[in-house]
């Protein structure tokens, strides 16, 4: 299990926000096709040890994603943010925060609080799940 993924316990649908513990994760419920990312999200602690792991099924640019994709508002385009030892961090180590130096300069991540900070200044994160709901 890794964050930003979907998964069913009983007749829920939840996306995973980050592991808390071996068999707790904070998510919120969200069925597949809702794309909007409602404030009335309620995260809550969620039991994963009888879970099923729901498959992906978004297509973007022309391929199923397995992954979240991560993106930023830069230059009034909202860009892909594609960085490798980032997503190692995320799925590797469950780390929800860090850091990584690029063309616009030193950015530190948060996953839990989906926010990028560049240089000191902090951008909302916008992410696309595998199943296609987006959170921001």
């Amino acid at each position: 299990m890794h964050p930003y993924h979907s998964i069913r316990v009983g007749q829920k649908e939840y996306v995973l926000y980050y592991k808390v513990n071996k068999k707790t994760w904070a998510g919120v419920q969200k069925d597949m096709g809702v794309e909007t990312d409602d404030i009335d999200n309620k995260v809550e602690a969620i039991d994963v040890s009888n879970h099923e792991t729901l498959p992906p099924t978004h297509i973007f640019d022309n391929e199923l994603i397995t992954e979240p994709v991560y993106f930023i508002y830069w230059d009034n385009l909202l860009q892909v943010v594609d960085d490798s030892d980032m997503l190692r961090q995320i799925n590797e180590y469950n780390w929800t925060t860090g850091g990584f130096c690029c063309k616009m300069g030193y950015i530190k991540w948060n996953i839990a609080d989906r926010i990028w900070e560049i240089n000191g200044v902090k951008h909302k994160m916008h992410i696309m799940t595998p199943r296609g709901q987006w959170f921001s």
